[in-house]
């Protein structure tokens, strides 16, 4: 009997995280010269949903909450990108969720779009709005 019990709470929570899980969505892309690196998440276990872009030189990154806060840490802890990761080419945009990024010769202009909020991260700069 009590195997049984154990057993059936072990498929409760699995599937539980089958179900979490199958909602969460990432995106990872890009720009053209491949300095600026973005990811996209929407319901993602223990992170929640945002946009988060970071530059290799200078490093930089910055991260974007639905609710429009965005964050600038000083350091910045980068991983290597996922093999599904794509080049957003100038002009192009990607949306998921409450996000649309737009990869411009500028910089990634990374927004909420009901909002307006977010970011231009680059080279040169961030700028928050």
């Amino acid at each position: 009997m009590a195997r049984s019990v154990l057993v059936l709470i072990a498929l409760a929570i699995v599937a539980g995280a089958s179900a979490s899980s199958s909602a969460a969505r990432a995106r990872w892309f890009h720009s053209p010269s491949k300095n600026i690196s973005c990811e996209l998440g929407v319901s993602r276990p223990l992170l929640g949903t945002y946009a988060f872009c970071a530059t290799l030189h200078p490093p930089r990154c910055v991260t974007l909450k639905a609710n429009g806060q965005t964050r600038a840490p000083q350091n910045c802890l980068l991983g290597n990108e996922p093999e599904n990761t794509f080049t957003l080419r100038y002009g192009r945009s990607v949306r998921l969720g409450p996000f649309r990024c737009t990869s411009r010769r500028a910089g990634m202009r990374c927004v909420i779009v009901r909002s307006g909020h977010g970011f231009l991260i680059s080279r040169e700069r961030l700028k928050r709005f």
